[in-house]
């Protein structure tokens, strides 16, 4: 699955920011949390059950401010699977305000190599109004280290509504995802979509402002 995916990325980007000097203790000594802002996932194929799978990652240059990070999955042969591209800011624990870049982060050699997947796009264009609706509610089990729904569950949420609607997973080629605000333990969001000409659209609202978007296409 896409959550699963993203859980993997998780787990490497800890390893490179523990390798560099930025990990979770020192985050937490100096005030600091890395949260995901957007992402863009392209998909040659998803990885089969039992099959072994080749995952890289690499920091890319910033854009808009936030540290970019992508990634690469293939198969043991090379043969490429998934490329994700994604930004993160880091910011303060307690205030969520914009936090003045780590000197261990800073010091990170850029990386770019060929073929790798473009920067996501900050801004795409939404239906005005999705007729489609469902509800969420936040469970402690889906809270992160940083205490708010970890960035998985979102995906595991649209997989979720996919299937209701009839859709496969293995007709996504693109997923594009905006994390525009928290959702904490026991938030309650409102979950609107619309699946227009092989585009699925999905909006989540906290009471009256936008948690999230994502725009999944298919083949």
């Amino acid at each position: 699955t896409f959550g699963n995916l993203a859980r993997a990325m998780e787990e490497l980007t800890e390893a490179e920011l523990e390798y560099y000097g930025m990990s979770q203790e020192h985050r937490k000594r100096t005030n600091q949390a890395w949260v995901i802002s957007w992402t863009n996932i392209e998909v040659n194929r998803l990885p089969k059950t039992g099959e072994y799978v080749v995952l890289r990652i690499w920091p890319s240059k910033k854009k808009g401010g936030a540290h970019q990070r992508k990634y690469g999955f293939s198969t043991m042969t090379g043969e490429p699977l998934v490329w994700v591209s994604s930004l993160f800011l880091m910011i303060h624990s307690d205030s969520r305000s914009l936090a003045a870049p780590d000197s261990h982060l800073e010091q990170i050699p850029i990386v770019k190599i060929d073929g790798e997947p473009a920067s996501p796009k900050l801004q795409i264009a939404f239906p005005e109004t999705m007729d489609q609706k469902a509800e969420r509610t936040v469970q402690g089990a889906e809270i992160d280290k940083n205490g708010h729904l970890n960035n998985a569950y979102y995906l595991d949420w649209a997989e979720e509504i996919l299937e209701k609607s009839g859709k496969h997973i293995d007709m996504v080629k693109r997923v594009w995802v905006c994390y525009n605000k928290e959702l904490l333990e026991g938030d309650t969001a409102e979950l609107l979509y619309e699946d227009s000409d092989g585009e699925f659209y999905l909006k989540g609202n906290k009471g009256t402002e936008t948690a999230f978007l994502m725009k999944i296409m298919f083949e």
